[in-house]
């Protein structure tokens, strides 16, 4: 009789433990992931202010007592940014995907010129830095802007993306099963 409550204890043991090895295992993932993209995101150029890089965050969301959903967010204008916009932008691959336009065909002149001023930007072919973020802002607002794709660059990439949190999963549930 002791063999079965012996077995039923570890049953009950694994189901306890298995959510858990899955979660902390695709969590930790996630903040890897987190930090590839925030990394990609920099090396690519991609960063006008700290206020991409900074809202780029790990979502965890409790579905159930059981499992948690996680993802890596960025703000909704970040797509901008990953497909380009206008003439520039870059088609995604993906079937029914749409274009991102601007929502305005004039982007902000007040960002562009902190942006100028934050990078101590000297123009050489205008006289001041507002000449300078009015010209760039006439460009984008004509051509658009080139896309500098950071998220699905680590996403897709086998040993940063979405198999690496795939595998860890994977390994959290054989830690669990090795418990049982």
């Amino acid at each position: 009789m002791s063999g079965i409550s012996e077995i039923r204890k570890r049953v009950e043991d694994f189901q306890d433990n298995l959510p858990d090895e899955i979660e902390d295992s695709v969590r930790n993932s996630n903040r890897s992931l987190q930090g590839e993209i925030q990394i990609q995101l920099y090396n690519n150029d991609s960063v006008v202010s700290k206020n991409l890089l900074d809202n780029i965050e790990v979502d965890e969301r409790r579905r159930s007592d059981l499992l948690i959903h996680t993802g890596v967010t960025a703000p909704p204008w970040s797509r901008y940014v990953e497909y380009g916009t206008g003439q520039r932008a870059r088609q995604d691959t993906q079937p029914g995907h749409k274009q991102y336009d601007s929502a305005d065909p004039m982007p902000p002149y007040e960002p562009i010129l902190r942006w100028i001023a934050g990078k101590n930007i000297v123009p050489t072919n205008y006289d001041t830095q507002s000449e300078l973020a009015r010209a760039i802002q006439r460009t984008l607002g004509e051509l658009g802007q080139i896309p500098r794709p950071f998220m699905r660059t680590v996403w897709f990439d086998g040993s940063r993306g979405y198999k690496k949190i795939v595998r860890d999963a994977h390994d959290g549930m054989k830690r669990s099963l090795r418990h049982f």
